[in-house]
């Protein structure tokens, strides 16, 4: 055995060799065989010196090292060349430290199956790096400064499992060799600068079960083969430049997990590792209709496929998302009324489909709908006035309905709105309901671009937490009430409408003035004096070049 206690400094890591000569007791050490060192836990230590990781390469039953969260700011040449002939060095993790720079390539470590060097400051090519490294089976250099083209000969890894290459500088196309690495579950290649397209080859990996590549320069159409995967149970496309449908038999297999779930026993763990959670393709250029076998993926959370060009109506369907968080449809050409089968997610919080061509009414069930908080159906051609029972969703705290053809009174509505309130552009007339002072948690108000009439009332002033109050282009009339300094009033557009002038600031007398002003009553006294001893016509000269002096020295 090779004793810990002569190859650190007692003080390295935290160990005491004089209080437990045992390094296999020691904090973080595991041992087998009763004195084989076999894994190092070392994660947030601490630790910072170099030499000690040179000094671990000598311990031969090692199999396991991390040494993330601590501060070493690079690895030592000596410590790959070392470590690099210990041939059952299976794990080596030095996530979230300060390495700086580029790295030299792993040569040896053949047996080393997980690499982790995410969330370090880590740059240049990563193409030859790894390339002994045939056994590996996870991957991660995620959160780096890697830049460069992603190595087509990571294909070499037939063990290759999860591949994580996320926020980085990677460029150039997806290299369809990673389509080689067949037993890939996992693939992360979001937010670097990839471009082209989505190699049809990555279809072959028959057990993928993530694939994630938002927020790249990805474009072109999504393969119609990733259908095929039955496994793939989460796929994020996000933000690039696709075109094109999106594949209608996505998730068909969902359906077949939903039937193998009735027949699971508690040994069936399997059920749970084909199923969609999450569904994010916004911001892209995909046409078409949005698939109703999206319904079947009981287990989704959250449907985000904003600012595409998808049309058609909304999939009645969609209301079997029982498990549905966030569902973000806007900026698209949906058209059609809004399924009242939207009202079945009890666990929808966020609900926006603004910015489409919806018609109808807002369905009166929304109410059933007791965990939404944001609801914004602004920008569609929505008619018929606020259902009554909106103001039963208890939990509305942002309500958007701008820019529609709404009619009608404006109901009572939920006294938790605390975000917005938007009624601006549509067709409500009449006066403005004192029932909004009852928003007492509601920072803006607007009601623009209606046909509101008569007076502002007074109460709105009352609204504590109000910063904006919009209320322009309307038909209102009389005096604009006085609101509290920190309220911004737009009240414009209305021509009936007086806005009460501001107060003249007081002017500051001049000391001039004020000696001037006291001159008065003594010239007065003087005067007075005066009479008795002077004639009268030349009293009247004395007195005008008196107070002649006078108001010439005030206006001054």
């Amino acid at each position: 055995m090779i004793k810990l206690s002569q190859l650190f400094n007692s003080s390295a890591a935290g160990w005491d060799v004089t209080k437990q000569p045992n390094p296999c007791l020691w904090k973080g050490v595991n041992c087998s065989g009763g004195s084989l060192i076999t894994r190092l836990s070392l994660s947030g230590f601490g630790l910072s010196d170099h030499e000690f990781l040179s000094v671990v390469c000598n311990i031969s039953s090692l199999q396991s090292l991390d040494v993330s969260e601590n501060q070493f700011s690079s690895i030592p040449h000596e410590f790959i060349t070392d470590c690099g002939r210990i041939g059952g060095l299976k794990l080596l993790s030095f996530s979230r430290n300060l390495l700086d720079g580029s790295l030299v390539s792993f040569d040896g470590f053949v047996g080393l199956e997980f690499l982790d060097l995410s969330y370090n400051r880590l740059s240049g090519n990563i193409n030859l790096l790894f390339d002994e490294l045939v056994n590996l089976k996870s991957l991660n250099v995620s959160r780096n400064k890697f830049k460069g083209v992603i190595p087509s000969n990571l294909g070499k890894s037939k063990a290759l499992e999860q591949l994580v290459l996320s926020v980085n500088d990677f460029s150039g196309e997806i290299p369809e060799q990673i389509a080689d690495c067949g037993n890939l579950t996992f693939i992360d290649f979001s937010v670097n600068n990839l471009s082209g397209s989505i190699p049809n080859r990555i279809g072959e990996l028959a057990i993928l079960e993530v694939l994630i590549l938002s927020e790249n320069n990805l474009k072109g159409g999504i393969p119609t083969n990733l259908s095929s995967i039955s496994t793939l149970s989460r796929f994020a496309a996000n933000q690039n430049h696709f075109s094109g449908s999106i594949p209608g038999g996505l998730t068909r297999y969902v359906e077949i997990r939903k039937q193998f779930t009735q027949w699971c026993d508690p040994f069936g763990e399997f059920c749970n590792s084909g199923k969609i959670d999450l569904l994010g393709a916004d911001n892209n250029s995909f046409t078409g209709m949005i698939p109703p076998e999206l319904g079947d993926c009981q287990t989704l959370t959250l449907l985000n496929l904003a600012q595409n060009e998808l049309y058609g109506s909304l999939p009645t369907q969609l209301g079997n998302l029982r498990s549905l968080q966030v569902m973000k449809l806007q900026r698209n050409n949906l058209s059609g009324d809004i399924p009242v089968q939207f009202s079945l997610l009890k666990n929808l919080s966020q609900l926006n489909i603004s910015w489409n061509s919806l018609t109808g009414l807002i369905p009166s069930s929304f109410s059933n709908l007791q965990e939404l908080t944001n609801l914004n159906l602004q920008h569609n051609y929505l008619s018929g006035s606020i259902p009554d029972s909106i103001r039963n969703t208890n939990s509305l705290i942002e309500l958007q309905l701008g820019e529609n053809q709404l009619s009608g009174r404006i109901p009572f509505l939920p006294v938790k709105l605390q975000i917005a309130l938007n009624l601006s552009s549509n067709l409500f007339e009449g006066s403005i309901p004192d029932s909004l002072s009852s928003l007492t948690g509601l920072e803006v108000l607007d009601l623009s671009n209606n046909k509101f009439s008569g007076e502002i009332p007074d109460v709105l002033t009352q609204m504590p937490t109000l910063t904006q109050l919009i209320l322009s282009n309307d038909q209102l009339s009389g005096i604009v009430p006085k609101f509290s300094s920190h309220v911004s009033v737009n009240a414009s557009g209305n021509p009936n409408l007086i806005f009460a002038p501001a107060p003249a600031p007081a002017l500051n007398a001049s000391p001039q003035r004020e000696k001037a002003e006291r001159r008065i009553p003594i010239a007065v006294v003087i005067l007075v004096a005066l009479a008795a001893s002077v004639p009268a016509a030349g009293l009247i000269t004395i007195i005008c070049s008196f107070f002649l002096r006078i108001i010439r020295s005030i206006r001054k």
